[in-house]
């Protein structure tokens, strides 16, 4: 999607979630090889950052929220056919599957040189697998970041119980956002 003005060729970048950008690589690059793709907090923002500029740039989302912005589709169904949404529930109460395998933190570490790598090095002396490390902003922290991580382990497995206790030494905080099973297709 694009200002009303913007043709497809004229678009000097793109913006969109990671997720978005991903699932929509093999078009991009076919279509629009050197285009610069900027990923963002997520598709609803990247429109808003489009609506409100005056330059050449688009952004991957969903064609209600184009409408509701007065952008234009200028190419639909960019996506690959193989395409998996995720979904997440949360509740109160500490409600854990039995066959639960994987286990999601936020981590956040001092801004200083090496602090992430000490950090991780708590998961690795551990021996526990990161299947996932994605860092966002601390809003309000300028040039502070928090970080998502899914692990291959159970929520109250010893190898995470350990690294929570060594990221506390070294001033790392961990919160943990859950444990599920890896994988379920419903």
């Amino acid at each position: 999607m694009a200002l009303p003005s913007t043709k497809l060729e004229e678009i000097t970048d793109i913006y969109s979630h990671p997720v978005a950008l991903n699932q929509c690589r093999e078009w991009l690059e076919e279509n629009l090889g050197s285009i610069d793709q900027h990923a963002y907090f997520d598709t609803a923002m990247s429109a808003i950052k489009v609506s409100k500029s005056k330059s050449k740039i688009a952004a991957i989302g969903s064609k209600e929220l184009a409408d509701d912005l007065g952008l234009n589709i200028i190419a639909s169904d960019i996506g690959s056919e193989a395409n998996y949404t995720r979904f997440v529930s949360f509740s109160k109460s500490k409600n854990v599957p039995n066959n639960a395998n994987k286990t999601s933190v936020i981590m956040s570490t001092s801004h200083a040189e090496g602090a992430l790598y000490e950090a991780l090095g708590c998961f690795a002396k551990q021996k526990l697998n990161l299947t996932k490390l994605e860092s966002h902003p601390i809003q309000g922290s300028t040039f502070r970041y928090q970080f998502y991580i899914d692990l291959e382990t159970i929520l109250d497995s010893k190898q995470i119980q350990s690294a929570k206790g060594e990221l506390t030494k070294i001033g790392a905080k961990i919160q943990v956002i859950g444990c599920f099973l890896a994988d379920n297709v419903i």
